[in-house]
């Protein structure tokens, strides 16, 4: 005779951390609706003008010469999706001829030519570019979430999820193809690694 053990019912902890969790996962479904729905209304910024172009040239010409200050990944991550519209990018103007005359390429020029030529759909190139640094977001919190876990419990960390979630400067950068977003959500993961 085989007798089976029955399955444990969800109490205590582990149901605690099953609905912090549930919690989680909602709240960052939410940041995400939030930040798609802001992004997909806003235009596009001054910043972004350069660092969309910037990263589609890293692809296409294999270079970080264009606007080399910043780091490059979220640019590279953001110029994925743009890429697969099939934008026109056009070489032969500010690019060619800085290099002819030896001097430092223009995110600006190069941006404002980038605009011009993809004018008729240009704010649907950015809309998916604009994507991937959602994603940056919701992994930020996800890992506010552990880390304030790990220090308070459980509650505490969907309690700082709830803040970032609604956090009026966490949605806007959530959807801007700019640093800001990149910096934030890798310097979070960095500093609780290290922590």
């Amino acid at each position: 005779m085989t007798t089976s053990t029955p399955c444990p019912s969800p109490s205590g902890a582990g149901a605690t951390n099953v609905w912090c969790c549930t919690v989680v996962a909602l709240l960052l479904v939410i940041h995400a609706a939030l930040a798609v729905d802001t992004l997909r209304r806003k235009s596009v910024t001054v910043d972004e003008v350069g660092h969309l172009p910037a990263g589609i040239s890293y692809w296409q010409k294999g270079t970080f010469e264009q606007y080399h200050h910043n780091p490059p990944l979220v640019k590279l991550l953001a110029a994925l999706p743009a890429l697969a519209t099939g934008p026109t990018v056009d070489y032969s103007k500010s690019w060619e001829i800085n290099h002819a005359r030896g001097m430092p390429l223009s995110p600006w020029a190069f941006g404002w030519e980038f605009m011009y030529a993809n004018a008729a759909r240009y704010h649907d190139i950015f809309f998916w570019a604009r994507l991937p640094v959602v994603g940056l977001s919701v992994l930020a919190g996800v890992v506010i979430f552990l880390w304030a876990r790990e220090l308070f419990g459980p509650w505490s960390g969907v309690v700082a999820v709830m803040l970032w979630t609604f956090c009026p400067n966490a949605i806007a950068h959530a959807g801007m193809v700019t640093t800001d977003m990149g910096a934030t959500s890798l310097g979070f993961i960095a500093t609780y690694l290290f922590w």
